[in-house]
């Protein structure tokens, strides 16, 4: 069959050289020796849960999905969909559904990037979040907590791109540490590190 949607928002090749297609109407799998896809959608069926933003690998033989409705994970070999979302009766539920950046830790743990409510926390074979809001208290800017993108550097860095610029956290120190790189004010829409460990960021309005 044919692709899902024709807006695609992630792309993702997994070890066996597979690709893998995120759209905002599902996931789908392309198949090289016959031209055409394989569809695959939750069993839940809401539309948003199909709105698929980034899709990174879990480390092993799946891979995690930020969508506009919450956080799954997906197992290839059973096709089958494990959904985290928010629930306003638990705390430690995800903090809001709508979702646009994830990072996966060495760990397995998964940071998952939100709209509008900062970055959130999965541990491995976890189903509880920790909430991490990005702006300070004493200094609130909404704009910090809608997270655009995500990059866990080697050295454990934590790349935030934000609304209003990137944050920096190493991810083995207190939370506090966290701090506001010098770039401008302005939507970060992916952030990259080539072979020399030089990081990039693509924004909106304030070019590379």
């Amino acid at each position: 069959s044919s692709l899902p949607h024709d807006r695609i928002s992630a792309l993702y090749e997994d070890g066996n050289g597979q690709i893998w297609v995120g759209t905002q109407n599902g996931l789908a799998k392309f198949n090289a020796e016959t031209n055409n896809f394989t569809r695959y959608l939750p069993s839940s069926g809401a539309a948003n849960q199909r709105i698929i933003k980034s899709i990174v690998s879990d480390g092993k033989s799946g891979f995690w999905i930020a969508t506009w409705g919450g956080l799954q994970h997906f197992d290839p070999l059973q096709s089958r969909f494990t959904l985290y979302v928010h629930d306003p009766a638990r705390a430690d539920s995800l903090a809001t559904n709508d979702l646009n950046a994830i990072a996966v830790d060495e760990r397995g743990g998964v940071w998952a990037g939100t709209w509008p409510a900062g970055i959130d926390y999965l541990a491995p074979g976890s189903t509880s979040f920790r909430h991490f809001r990005i702006d300070n208290a004493d200094q609130p800017d909404s704009k910090l907590n809608i997270v655009r993108s995500t990059y866990l550097d080697a050295q454990g860095m934590l790349w935030i791109g934000t609304e209003n610029g990137i944050v920096l956290w190493h991810t083995a120190t207190d939370w506090s540490t966290r701090r506001r790189v010098d770039t401008p004010a302005s939507r970060v829409n992916h952030i990259y590190a080539d072979r020399h460990g030089v990081v990039w960021a693509a924004t909106l309005s304030a070019g590379l």
